[in-house]
């Protein structure tokens, strides 16, 4: 599989926590929620931008990239669409999350993912980040290295757009669930997809985040050999479990022999509740305190593992304002 170039290098603050972050910090206050949607189209009220008051539309001087986007094509296959919501109001470029969905590569889609996932968009939207929700190419009829790239795509796209959309392009975050922590841990650590010399703006863009977010990822599809597979991957992740694959698929393959400066994970997984081995569980948490310990080990400081059953906390409050400080 051809991969090509090296992302921008991480800078990391110092701080460190099996799960406890710092407290609320002032970049978290978010922008108080509003209504955004394309010129003309419907506003939640049922008011389009257009019927508002010329003065009220002056004093709030909406940029044209105020309004969402929805199914916009990062590529030529159906599947390769993303929606994008932007800060409402957002008077300067903002902050980017872009979110890959879960289904074990052979289903799910950014529609699922955003109803799933509200808590977590609402959090950062009201955080003053942006975020996007990405489809991929699945099973049966594509196979591993495919999602990975079409989540490149979208994501070099994205910053490709960076001036259009209101985005900056230099903080940008990924956030995965299950299949989708795959996509985005192999982003972060394993080779940027960049083509440097390309003709195609687009394929020029990095692919590398900021920082990223994993919920219940398997990080390490070596366990899934032929006779140990789970039932929510095997031949419809893979097609095949050839080990070359296998690495390829892997985060903290990708991770342990890399050399660039590591980019920090935030990372969730049910640590209360651990009665199966991560060869019959693929969210089981044995794979965030294996990913935790070798981050520790590459000397990162950052990255923090959270119980996300952990009633006493609210980890999605806590999110947005761990992302607000890598940046």
């Amino acid at each position: 599989m051809a991969w090509h170039g090296s992302g921008p290098r991480a800078v990391f603050l110092v701080a460190w926590g099996w799960g406890l972050l710092a407290s609320a910090c002032s970049a978290c206050v978010g922008t108080p929620e509003a209504q955004s949607t394309e010129p003309g189209a419907v506003a939640q009220d049922g008011q389009s931008e257009q019927d508002e008051p010329a003065p009220e539309r002056a004093r709030l001087k909406r940029p044209p990239w105020a309004g969402q986007r929805i199914d916009v094509p990062y590529g030529v296959h159906p599947r390769q669409t993303l929606d994008y919501y932007p800060v409402p109001l957002a008077e300067a470029p903002t902050p980017l999350a872009v979110f890959f969905h879960a289904g074990g590569f052979a289903g799910g889609d950014k529609l699922m993912a955003r109803a799933k996932r509200g808590a977590e968009y609402k959090a950062l939207q009201q955080a003053g980040i942006a975020c996007a929700f990405v489809n991929y190419r699945l099973a049966p009829e594509f196979h591993f290295p495919v999602p990975v790239r079409d989540a490149g795509r979208a994501v070099q796209f994205l910053r490709a757009h960076a001036d259009e959309y209101g985005i900056d392009p230099g903080r940008l975050v990924y956030l995965g669930y299950s299949a989708g922590a795959v996509l985005a841990g192999t982003l972060a650590y394993g080779p940027d997809l960049a083509a440097e010399n390309s003709p195609d703006p687009v394929a020029r863009q990095s692919t590398r985040p900021v920082a990223w977010l994993s919920v219940e990822g398997p990080m390490d599809f070596r366990l899934f050999t032929p006779h140990r597979r789970v039932p929510y991957f095997g031949d419809m992740l893979l097609k095949s479990l050839d080990a070359e694959v296998l690495k390829l698929a892997s985060p903290a393959w990708h991770l342990a022999r890399s050399t660039e400066p590591v980019i920090p994970c935030f990372l969730a997984y049910n640590l209360s509740k651990r009665e199966t081995p991560p060869v019959l569980n693929p969210h089981d948490a044995s794979f965030g305190l294996a990913l935790l310990e070798t981050l520790r080990a590459r000397g990162d400081r950052v990255s923090v593992l959270i119980d996300k059953q952990d009633k006493t906390r609210d980890w999605i409050s806590e999110l947005p304002c761990w992302f607000q400080e890598r940046f």
